[in-house]
């Protein structure tokens, strides 16, 4: 991969990783097993 690619790579994994640690969507929206924590 080039650099373009790299750059892409790492700021989906850390969006993805921040939008799992500080959800920004409604509670119970594709949450399905939430019923665990």
């Amino acid at each position: 991969m080039d650099l373009l690619d790299w750059i892409t790579a790492v700021a989906t994994v850390v969006l993805v990783y921040a939008a799992l640690r500080h959800p920004l969507y409604p509670p119970g929206w594709d949450r399905r097993d939430d019923d665990r924590s």
